[in-house]
């Protein structure tokens, strides 16, 4: 019986596939969209590795593919393989709940059973946001890459627009999605509908809000010299955020949680204390795969 090889672009396989196979000599992205693949390939091409790649992506998926889930108040969770030690590592950036959601805060609600929507209180069953814990996480401990050059992809998506695509286009023309939006988060209608409609599709989406955002952690990272405590401390000394609805209940205390999950990781031994050249010189020349959407790898030594 002979096998029955079918030819692709490249390559001869033995199953079709409707996706174009790469290869590649020193790294590979991985991810759902063409943009969110070129930030992490933007830093294997600078000379980073594995790790500042996967970190780069997954923020740029924060700005690019945010009805794909991938937000900044989202959970990840990332299987981390350090090919020069022989190690593998499991990250957990899944978030815990929030100290007031407790079962009398919910029955106080009238509520018998925690909200998951859609609806105006289906922010109720959100925990901790991990996701850029986590990043910070492998990139403190893996990367070699500064937080204002892994950042740089996704902040210029975020402040210069993206063409927008057909399958988040249609996402956000679904009837729902717009009424969820009405409801919840707040201004999400402003961000999503701008001008009181979703963008068609190729024309540019921008997110101001989520630049800001963005710049706010570099500048934090920039005060404290890569050390993200005295970053946070730094900062909610020197500025006040903006004017925002009130932050009562578990939803103030979901935000305290996160600083004060990211003053925790600042202070984990996997962490690096600064990024100066005894931090540097302990990454430099490290090899790896990072698993988790989006998906890296390199064989570049640094």
């Amino acid at each position: 019986m002979t096998t029955r090889h079918l030819e692709t672009e490249h390559h001869q396989t033995d199953v079709v596939t409707t996706r174009p196979v790469v290869s590649g000599t020193h790294g590979v992205i991985s991810a759902g969209h063409p943009l969110v693949s070129m930030a992490g390939m933007r830093m294997l091409l600078a000379g980073g590795n594995a790790f500042d790649a996967v970190v780069a992506a997954g923020f740029a998926a924060a700005v690019v593919e945010p009805t794909a889930s991938y937000t900044l108040c989202g959970e990840c969770v990332a299987l981390v393989h350090d090919a020069r030690r022989g190690e593998m590592v499991a990250v957990s950036g899944q978030g815990t709940a929030p100290a007031l959601a407790t079962i009398d805060a919910f029955r106080s609600r009238k509520l018998d059973r925690i909200p998951t929507g859609p609806g105006p209180d289906a922010h109720l069953s959100f925990t901790v946001p991990g996701a850029v814990d986590a990043y910070f996480t492998v990139l403190e401990s893996f990367g070699t890459k500064s937080l204002g050059e892994v950042l740089a992809p996704a902040l210029h998506y975020a402040e210069h627009g993206f063409p927008m695509y057909e399958y988040m286009h249609k996402l956000l023309a679904i009837p729902e999605s717009r009424s969820q939006f009405d409801l919840y988060p707040p201004g999400g209608t402003d961000v999503f509908y701008p001008g009181g409609r979703s963008p068609r599709v190729g024309e540019l989406f921008v997110q101001p809000a989520l630049a800001g955002t963005l710049r706010r952690l570099v500048e934090t990272d920039a005060r404290g010299r890569g050390h993200r405590t005295a970053g946070i401390a730094s900062t909610a000394a020197t500025s006040r955020p903006p004017s925002a609805p009130s932050r009562s209940g578990w939803a103030g205390s979901c935000a305290r949680a996160t600083s004060r999950a990211t003053a925790r990781a600042s202070r984990s031994p996997r962490a690096s204390p600064s990024r100066g050249a005894t931090s540097s010189a302990r990454r430099r020349g490290r090899r790896g795969r990072c698993f988790f959407r989006p998906w890296a790898c390199s064989r570049r030594s640094i």
